[in-house]
């Protein structure tokens, strides 16, 4: 039987062609915790426009969006057949560069008061802490082609403020562990000349933003 491809590797960054099987970056990609201003501010603490930017732009890794299925097993004779049992949607392990002039550790310890507040030992309500829906992007080199995750019943279940070294010269890190109730992949938006990222005019800056209310 023939290979079904060929063994060169002519395709890869192909000029002539429109598909050059262009790789996607590990670090063209970004977290957008969309609704975050909004659920701080009904927390009683002061709302900060730029919340979600400030997250975004502190990002400094995280594993993009997981999901599988429970197996069912059953067992005929010496046989087991195996259906999909219930959804599984993995937390993620979100790492944020810790700065000093800029409030990331502030927001993210603001949204941990909104669902546990150990001053007092209150819980808060689902309302309180949940975001209804967030979105992970990933893009090409330039910006455009942006895919889109979105994650739904976003919360911050953990949060580790990072390891403290005297004898480093490092940055700190903050681990913040996101729950999701849901991860769906948002496979028309490619199609939705608004969704495409833009550069701000004469700036350079490539904007990439997230659908909003998907």
């Amino acid at each position: 039987m023939a290979l079904p491809v060929r063994l060169d590797s002519n395709h890869l960054g192909a000029y002539s062609t429109n598909r050059t099987f262009e790789p996607q970056r590990q670090n063209n990609s970004l977290v957008f915790l969309t609704g975050l201003a909004g659920k701080l501010a009904s927390g009683n603490f002061a709302s900060n426009p730029d919340t979600e930017s400030v997250i975004a732009l502190s990002i400094d890794s995280f594993p993009a969006p997981k999901q599988s299925n429970n197996i069912i097993e059953v067992p005929w004779n010496n046989m087991r057949i195996k259906f999909a049992g219930a959804m599984v949607f993995e937390d993620m392990d979100v790492t944020l560069k810790d700065f000093v002039d800029v409030e990331t550790a502030k927001l993210l310890n603001q949204w941990r008061l909104c669902c546990a507040n150990p001053a007092n030992g209150a819980v808060g309500f689902a309302c309180t802490y949940k975001l209804n829906s967030c979105f992970v992007v990933l893009y090409g080199p330039d910006g455009s082609m942006p895919r889109y995750y979105q994650l739904d019943g976003v919360w911050l279940s953990r949060l580790d403020a990072g390891d403290i070294d005297h004898a480093s010269d490092d940055y700190l890190r903050i681990i913040a562990t996101l729950t999701v109730d849901r991860i769906l992949p948002l496979l028309a938006v490619d199609n939705n000349p608004a969704l495409v990222p833009s550069r701000g005019a004469g700036s350079g800056v490539i904007q990439v933003t997230p659908p909003r209310g998907a």
